[in-house]
C-alpha cells in the first residue's frame, strides 16, 4: 500500500480484532525485522510476494492445507 507499510497498517488495527482474525501477509519485504514485527503484531503466515500468479495460489494452498491440518 502506497504511504503505510504492513507494520503500520497492522498497529492501526485493534489488538482484539488481530486476535480473532488469522492475518495472512503478503509481503515483497523480506527483512527479518520487517517479518519479527509483523508477526509481534499477530500476523499468522508471512509470504513473501511472488510476481507468478501461479505462486499466490501454490502460497494460499500452503496457507489452507497447514490450517486444516490443525
Amino acid at each position: 500500500m502506497p504511504g503505510m507499510g504492513a507494520p503500520e497498517i497492522l498497529a492501526a488495527t485493534s489488538e482484539e480484532l488481530r486476535a480473532q482474525v488469522p492475518i495472512v501477509l503478503f509481503s515483497s519485504s523480506v527483512s527479518p525485522s520487517d517479518i519479527a514485527r509483523c508477526e509481534a503484531l499477530g500476523v499468522r503466515e508471512y509470504v513473501e510476494k511472488p510476481t507468478d500468479p501461479s505462486a499466490y495460489a501454490d502460497a494460499v494452498t500452503a496457507i489452507c492445507t497447514k490450517w486444516a491440518s490443525g
